[in-house]
């Protein structure tokens, strides 16, 4: 028996150092294939002019273009370092034109069959057109052995744009800023017009279409009468005003009769009025736009498994302080389970107050202008 278990453990040992000594000599095999290709390994650079072009480092000077350069690094192909390096020049461009390109375009070859003219597809209301590829340049690194070879692409491309297109498009820009500030200035005013008359849905409609207007606008100003408008200013006043009439429509007032003592009263109020407050609403304001009404009653409707069983019934009305109309209602009917009688009651109510105030909030929350929020 000892000799077989003496036995096992040479054959295991035996298994394992060989297992070790197979992994060491793949490792070794593996670096020495390495190390002899990196021997033969050639590695040499062809560009496609004899000597690189000054544009590469000194851009053109021309009163009447402007120039940029693109550049690609390590691409896999030529044809694509050539469109990374095309993008990037034209993107450089917009840039500078202050518009924002899709990343397609599109190309045709000049008379001269050495240039290219480009349109960028861009978001403003027109296409930027007549950016001008003049000249490219490229340099191919190559590394070669054997068994493998491998090419990477540096490519360069210099792109004109007219100074005076450029100059142009830039003052339609500014002027097409301008023109939208002074819309939404307009629909501001509008706003605050609608807000000092309670008209609250329609004050939200146009201090909304200012953030609408101005979303993608750098920071602008003009002078419209004798104030000085700025399109950061404008953006923060409209959020403010919205959210200041949002506060007004989160002001209520709560009143609740409900039969019993003040004991029974307090645990309903306290988880409705709890439950309100978790969705941002102001109770018992000055000037409160909603008053909210509560009539509920209390009721022994069973005895289980040494519970005592009473049930909250009634409504919750919300009426418009401005109009005195009901807008929006709930009905009552919760149940309170406890082995004390008066717990039991008081766990109806509890349970009351937090449900109908969750859906009294869902009605409100439906009610213009709630829903632009």
């Amino acid at each position: 028996m000892l000799k077989t278990k003496q036995k096992s453990e040479v054959l295991f040992a035996f298994g394992f150092s060989f297992k070790i000594l197979l992994q060491l000599v793949c490792i070794l095999l593996v670096i020495c294939i390495l190390s002899c290709i990196s021997k033969k390994a050639k590695i040499f650079t062809v560009a496609s002019t004899e000597k690189s072009p000054n544009w590469i480092l000194n851009l053109p000077h021309n009163p009447d273009k402007l120039y940029f350069l693109g550049l690609a690094s390590h691409a896999d192909s030529l044809n694509k370092g050539s469109e990374i390096a095309r993008k990037d020049a034209l993107s450089q461009i917009a840039d500078y034109l202050g518009v924002s390109i899709t990343s397609s375009f599109s190309s045709r070859t000049t008379n001269s069959g050495c240039s290219s003219e480009l349109n960028l597809k861009s978001n403003s209301s027109s296409n930027i057109i007549g950016a001008e590829l003049e000249d490219t340049y490229y340099v191919k690194k190559v590394r070669q052995s054997e068994v493998l070879t491998i090419e990477k692409f540096d490519v360069y491309c210099l792109f004109s744009f007219s100074k005076k297109r450029a100059d142009s498009e830039i003052e339609r820009k500014k002027l097409e800023k301008i023109n939208k500030l002074s819309l939404a200035y307009s629909y501001y005013k509008n706003g605050e017009a609608a807000k000092s008359k309670s008209e609250y849905n329609l004050a939200v409609v146009n201090f909304k279409k200012v953030g609408s207007l101005l979303r993608n606008i750098d920071a602008v100003s003009t002078r419209i009468g004798t104030k000085n408008i700025n399109s950061t200013t404008l953006k923060t006043d409209a959020r403010t005003q919205v959210s200041d009439v949002k506060n007004i429509l989160s002001r209520v007032s709560i009143t609740a009769h409900i039969n019993g003592s003040g004991k029974k009263e307090n645990a309903f109020l306290s988880n409705f009025i709890s439950t309100l407050n978790s969705e941002n609403f102001s109770i018992g304001t000055k000037k409160p736009y909603y008053k909210i009404s509560a009539n509920i009653n209390t009721v022994q409707v069973g005895y289980t498994l040494n519970n005592y069983v009473y049930k909250a019934s009634g409504k919750v009305c919300v009426t418009d302080c401005r109009t005195g109309l009901i807008v929006a209602s709930v009905t009552v009917s919760n149940k309170g389970f406890h082995l004390n009688q008066n717990q039991s009651d008081l766990n109806a109510l509890e349970e009351a107050g937090i449900i109908s105030a969750k859906e009294i909030v869902q009605r409100i929350k439906n009610i213009d202008p709630w829903p632009l929020f």
